[in-house]
């Protein structure tokens, strides 16, 4: 059965190490598709958090500006772990767009 404690006590036990952190840097400089997001012809969420530090809202604005077709919504006052910590209101958004 699902917990909010045990979801905290696992989240802790998986936390990415430095190296873990400086290969997915790496990744992300090296393996741009920025310039192909136009050819995404299927319909997309991108759903940004106004304080994410990891996925900006300007990135996710920009990959939304590129993307026909696509939906751009912002959690406010949300972090990163949006999905973890306003389940409810996020939950909610991808319903309502899987329902159009």
């Amino acid at each position: 059965m699902w917990s909010a404690e045990a979801e905290i006590r696992e989240s802790r036990i998986l936390m990415p190490t430095p190296r873990d952190i400086e290969l997915q840097i790496e990744a992300m400089r090296e393996f741009n598709t920025l310039e192909r997001l136009h050819e995404i012809k299927n319909p997309c969420l991108l759903l940004a958090a106004s304080h994410d530090k990891i996925c900006p809202e300007t990135v996710m604005e920009k990959m939304h500006k590129r993307i026909p077709n696509s939906i751009f919504r912002v959690i406010e006052k949300a972090g990163h772990e949006s999905p973890k910590t306003r389940a409810n209101e996020v939950n909610k958004i991808i319903v309502d767009f899987l329902k159009k």
